[in-house]
């Protein structure tokens, strides 16, 4: 059922106060093909006294029978998605409340979905419950706090699969089902609970000492490299074990690649769920390999961090996210196949954190919080990479021995408990060697991020000082006391070229609007100088003007390759704070990425050019840029010394600058042949160039459709023919119209529809849509659920027209002071982009 519900913090904390000791028995019953399903729940708990009522959070269909302490009750009072108890029919001490229902499942891909493959009748049921889905699927208290062991009984047809949070206990054939009976859970949190059932086929893990399996469709067998993946997470369970000292806390790990998925994956205890997003279905790239590995540990982190130690409210929500992040990304250095984990963090993590604190919408890692709405409007970039980027700060501050011994205190001492901030920063204060509650106001307590400016003088040759200047925005002000490395470099000739080498490095430590940096009076002046120098820092650091003057002629010499990285983090910073032109950065994107040796960075440059053309650069620019890209494109698609990721990105560049006739026209005759340049086009390929000749109204649209659904029929094909078929669509007003009265797609599809609204090829027609968007808004927030709202809000929002969206949006929210929370926050984020593009193109591009 795709009905919303928002748990107030106060009501938790309510219900904190008076239960204790709480267990679930839980039974579903599942049949092949029906959209609905049968349970049973039994909610064991000790109540205090004291209170009023106690409201149970349950969403669904029917309610059959509530018995109480084995009486049956039925002067119950069920409103707002809550069962409301009366305590006059409880006792102090043990209560048993049982409640059997029917309900439906969902189709947005979070509760309890089902997805069924049209093409083979094949059935998949999964669930995905957090922040606040569980009591989708059967009554509970769903609240993190309230910890519980959990008793799963489900009925399932014979064939099916079903797997949860713990092993299964026994297996009894039934007249027409198979009862699967499983062990009870450890003491976990309802957003952990996890359940899927249906034609899964399993692909074992012989001989670890803990039984492990990964669950997955047949269609997508061939694309799941299963050896990788046993191997990415026993190598990370053995780093995990050894590093923190605490044993992993549950009994077996599973893991599950689900369609229609809303999220990217989730960590629920012993059965971790990932979305087939991060399956190839073409040869994978290297970072698409690094992202599949970097979720698979992200998510075993969070075995320790969230799942054996929870947070107690979700304000606490990086007590989780903060540790997976830093380690998903760190333990794949310790892994031998994964030396480039660092650029890598500081492509994503860094870039994703910048550009989320800088949003009018940003808050503090410690959020504050006051209810689940909140707390999914915060599973973003400042829960997530600036939590984990600001780890990274901590370790070089306090040590790497410091904050292991205090994480290993954290995670003994509050095992299979609750904590909040002062537990963490009283573990990890035993053993580190500065102030940590100081240090959390700043970094964890306080909202948006430093800028950081060297300013060195010169007298003879040599340093006569340097002084770091360090920036915050008046609506932050807060100048906190950073870590950093300084690096200068020098030209050293190496063989039979000159590179140059960080021959100088000093830790520094800066605080206050500007700190002079000690001992380097007299030291030779540098060729280049670097003040973030291994990225330790979280700070945007800027380059200076006569860096930036020679980086065409420095960036080549650049020995370091996460230097090189850095220093393109740098020009991303300047470019979106409007103090570099996007298309200067463009232009030296196309010159320097031919003298980058290691492909995530030439691929990160083709990024940012591609990001600069499409976003950045006036209409009266932007056709005659796509030209000149365009042609580069080609050029290096016709070259055999190309890496295969790079072939992929730049095919990528040549379909963004795609806008002439003649472009079309190539393309059309590159799917004839197959081929564009050097590089095959595989099932994918030829659909993202189906979806471009469709957008272009090309007369073989049509026609290529039809050709690459009849070789991708599947769901997957069904999606991408939708949103090819939906660009041909003359009428887009109805088009809208139809989607936004069918409520039967699932968000997967949903989303095939919406982003066939708004591309830059149909501008032209589709600005008669930009009232029809706002005058919808407030209605689809307030009618449908969180993820139809969220995504409606993402993929129509017309940022291709940024005067007219800035001015309605403008309008919208100053005269409707009482949005929903979630409607003024993604309106605000969606703003904050277009005024960047409008402060941008004023900066640069007035004169044109």
């Amino acid at each position: 059922m795709n009905v919303e519900d928002n748990l107030i913090r106060d009501l938790a904390q309510y219900r904190s106060q008076f239960i204790s000791d709480l267990n679930y028995t839980v039974e579903l019953s599942f049949h092949k093909g029906s959209t609905s399903y049968k349970g049973i729940a039994e909610i064991h708990f000790k109540l205090r006294d004291g209170a009023d009522e106690i409201p149970i959070d349950f969403i669904g269909s029917e309610i059959e029978t509530i018995e109480i302490n084995g009486s049956l009750f039925e002067d119950y009072r069920y409103e707002s998605w809550k069962i409301h108890i009366p305590t006059e029919q409880l006792v102090k001490g043990n209560n048993l409340i049982r409640v059997s229902y029917q309900n439906q499942f969902d189709t947005n891909g979070v509760g309890l979905h089902r997805f069924m493959e049209k093409e083979t009748q094949l059935e998949y049921i999964f669930s995905d419950l957090e922040p606040f889905e569980c009591h989708k699927i059967f009554p509970c208290f769903d609240q993190p706090d309230l910890k519980a062991e959990f008793r799963l009984k489900v009925r399932a047809p014979w064939e099916w699969e079903v797997a949860s949070n713990s092993p299964l206990l026994s297996r009894e054939d039934l007249k027409d089902r198979r009862l699967h009976i499983f062990q009870p859970t450890r003491a976990i949190s309802t957003y952990l609970f996890g359940l899927v059932a249906g034609d899964f086929l399993v692909r074992d893990q012989e001989g670890f000492r803990y039984p492990m399996r990964i669950l997955y469709r047949a269609a997508m067998e061939d694309y799941i490299p299963f050896e990788k993946i046993f191997e990415w997470t026993t190598g990370a369970m053995d780093h995990f074990e050894s590093y923190l000292k605490v044993p992993y806390p549950f009994e077996k790990y599973d893991q599950v690649f689900l369609p229609e998925y809303d999220g990217g994956a989730m960590e629920n205890a012993g059965l971790v769920t990932f979305t087939e997003r991060y399956l190839s279905r073409s040869k994978p790239t290297a970072s698409e390999v690094f992202e599949l590995a970097g979720t698979v540990v992200h998510e075993l982190a969070h075995m320790w961090f969230g799942n054996l130690v929870t947070m107690k409210w979700w304000d606490g929500l990086w007590l989780n996210e903060a540790f997976a992040t830093f380690f998903g990304y760190e333990v794949l250095g310790k892994l031998e196949s994964f030396q480039e984990w660092e650029l890598y963090f500081t492509q994503d993590v860094k870039n994703r954190a910048f550009h989320q604190d800088q949003a009018s919408t940003t808050h503090p890692i410690v959020a504050d919080c006051a209810d689940t709405d909140t707390a999914f409007a915060n599973f973003d970039p400042i829960t997530y990479e600036k939590a984990a980027a600001v780890l990274r700060q901590l370790i070089f501050r306090i040590g790497e021995d410091s904050f292991r011994a205090g994480l290993h205190e954290y995670l003994l001492k509050y095992s299979f408990g609750v904590t909040e901030l002062s537990d963490f920063l009283s573990s990890m204060q035993i053993h580190a060697p500065m102030d940590l509650h100081s240090w959390s106001r700043e970094w964890l307590e306080t909202a948006n991020l430093n800028t950081v400016r060297p300013e060195v003088s010169e007298v003879n040759g040599q340093i006569s000082s340097l002084v770091l200047h360090q920036s915050a925005p008046t609506e932050f002000p807060t100048l906190r006391e950073h870590g950093t490395r300084l690096a200068l470099f020098e030209e050293v000739q190496v063989k039979d070229r000159k590179i140059l080498r960080a021959t100088q490095v000093y830790d520094v430590t800066y605080s206050g609007p500007s700190t002079k940096v000690e001992g380097l009076e007299g030291v030779n002046f540098p060729r280049f100088l670097f003040c973030n120098y291994g990225d330790h820092d979280y700070a945007k650091s800027y380059l200076d003007p006569k860096s930036l003057e020679e980086l065409h002629s420095i960036y080549p010499m650049i020995e370091e390759s996460l230097t090189r990285q850095l220093i393109w983090n740098s020009l991303t910073s300047m470019v979106l704070d409007a103090q570099y032109s996007p298309l200067e950065c463009m232009n030296l994107g196309l010159e320097l990425v031919s003298e980058e040796p290691v492909d995530s960075i030439a691929i990160y440059i083709l990024n940012t050019v591609s990001r600069c053309l499409y976003q950045f650069l006036p209409d009266e620019l932007y056709q005659k840029e796509c030209a000149k890209v365009f042609e580069h494109s080609q050029e290096q698609l016709k070259s055999t010394d190309l890496s295969y990721d790079l072939k992929c990105k730049w095919y990528s560049i040549l379909l963004s600058s795609c806008v002439e006739i003649n472009h079309f026209e190539l393309l059309s005759k590159d799917l004839h042949r197959g081929m564009v340049g050097t590089l095959h086009l595989d099932r994918d390929r030829r659909w993202s160039a189906t979806k471009l000749l469709s957008y272009a109204r090309h007369p073989e649209a049509n026609h290529w459709i039809e050709v690459c659904f009849s070789k991708d029929p599947g769901d997957l094909g069904l999606k991408y023919a939708t949103e090819a078929r939906l660009a041909l669509e003359p009428d887009k007003e109805r088009a809208l119209e139809e989607l936004l009265k069918n409520k039967n797609l699932s968000a997967d599809l949903c989303r095939a529809h919406m982003r066939a609204f708004f591309h830059r090829l149909q501008k032209a027609e589709c600005e008669k849509l930009v009232p029809k968007y706002f005058e919808n808004l407030s209605s689809v927030f307030g009618s449908r659920d969180r993820i139809f709202s969220r995504d409606f809000s993402e993929y129509l929002f017309p940022s291709s027209f940024p005067k007219t969206a800035a001015r309605q949006t403008h309008e919208m929210l100053d005269s409707n002071p009482g949005l929903p929370y979630l409607l003024r926050r993604s309106l605000r984020e969606n703003l904050d982009e277009v005024e960047r593009v409008l402060r941008i193109q004023k900066q640069f591009f007035l004169k044109l």
